[in-house]
């Protein structure tokens, strides 16, 4: 793919390579560079995060804009937006489905797809454990003895 040069000045610079349009902000000091995105596509806008990776630029994250899915059959939700974040799978590829949906936030206040909480954490040298059952009761593990041991629990077990 070839980079076309839209503009270059002190401040930075504006290309596209591909259906990409970069924006590069070189400033250092003072106000930093508005980016705005006017999209004609009725379904999604992207705002791509890249960091530099092993020597070239490698998307990590984008936040999505699209219509708000509920706007199809609901009419109070008819043209309101829901923005998205998803974030980069350590150890995966660039691909779409590389990325996972950290959350999403609509007009009225709805957010969906949490980030996902550990539902485990474990001292430094692995000895104890505390993990969050399913049935929702967390119970703290001493993994130092054969068989592990449940040494305490929260005792919230749901039924």
């Amino acid at each position: 793919m070839s980079k076309t040069t839209l503009h270059r000045d002190e401040r930075g610079e504006v290309y596209a390579e591909g259906n990409e349009l970069f924006i590069e902000d070189r400033v250092v000091e003072g106000d930093p560079v508005a980016i705005c995105l006017h999209s004609i596509n009725e379904t999604i806008g992207k705002l791509s995060i890249r960091m530099r990776v092993g020597g070239s630029w490698k998307e990590v994250g984008f936040v999505g804009v699209k219509r708000d899915e509920r706007g199809r059959t609901d009419p109070t939700h008819r043209d309101a937006l829901e923005v998205q974040f998803w974030t980069h799978i350590p150890g995966r590829g660039f691909e779409d489905a590389d990325y996972r949906l950290m959350f999403a936030i609509r007009h009225d206040g709805t957010s969906m797809g949490q980030p996902q909480m550990p539902t485990a954490i474990s001292n430094p040298n692995g000895r104890y454990r505390f993990q969050l059952q399913d049935d929702g009761n967390g119970v703290l593990v001493d993994y130092g003895v054969d068989p592990p041991v449940a040494i305490w629990a929260t005792g919230t077990a749901r039924p």
